[in-house]
């Protein structure tokens, strides 16, 4: 409640949401050195299972529970559910991708929200360092991935266009995705049209320079933060 900082595992069984749990502790006490006290959350059936209890109180977590029909009682969850979709939603509309794109959506909907401020972004309060933005770019826009010497030909293009579908957790550097090879990417050394989207044909405009800072840009990572 406090930071407000936010995790998404994508997942395709409810079954699935106590190994998400486990990692998701593990990789806090190790972020952080401190332990979960306490796990709130509503009283469907995939938080009531014998491993989940019979994992929870050996370690002294406690649980609490919000009532039925109550979801004011979790109310921070939802909320925090409802933002993250409909920003999902509003970054597909944006650049008219397809709907399948909508896992791509929700990590970068959760990514970007931990990093930008109200006063204090999420990111600042759960890790102590102010997060940068400047290697944000439009989500869905063309992105020209760098392909390096070593796995090109001497004719060969020296770069594969691509679409932007997030940012890589383990790796410094943007994740990609080529639709026409089905084959994804992660590079930081790219370069972004994003004035267009891939599944629209470009809008000429004869006020705009091509070369343009705004038009095309090149891709700069943040500094570590860890």
């Amino acid at each position: 409640d406090y930071t407000r900082h936010t995790w998404i595992y994508l997942i395709e069984r409810k079954s699935e949401v106590f190994d998400c749990f486990r990692d998701l502790k593990g990789f806090m006490k190790t972020e952080t050195g401190r332990k979960i006290k306490c796990l709130r959350s509503d009283g469907r059936k995939e938080y009531f299972s014998g491993q989940f209890n019979g994992y929870l109180q050996p370690i002294g977590i406690q649980r609490e529970f919000s009532c039925r029909y109550t979801q004011e009682k979790n109310g921070v969850a939802k909320r925090k559910n409802r933002s993250v979709v409909e920003a999902a939603r509003a970054m597909l509309e944006e650049i008219s991708l397809p709907k399948f794109y909508w896992a791509e959506a929700v990590r970068t909907a959760v990514y970007i929200q931990n990093r930008i401020e109200d006063k204090v972004s999420a990111h600042e309060l759960y890790f102590g360092t102010k997060p940068s933005l400047r290697h944000f770019r439009v989500f869905g826009s063309i992105a020209y991935v760098h392909v390096p010497q070593e796995k090109r030909r001497k004719l060969d293009a020296k770069a594969e266009k691509c679409i932007l579908v997030g940012y890589s957790d383990e790796q410094k550097g943007y994740n990609c995705y080529n639709p026409r090879t089905k084959q994804a990417r992660v590079s930081r050394d790219v370069v972004f049209d994003e004035s267009t989207s891939w599944y629209l044909p470009p809008t000429p405009n004869p006020d705009s320079n091509p070369s343009s800072d705004d038009e095309v840009s090149k891709a700069e990572m943040p500094p570590d933060e860890s």
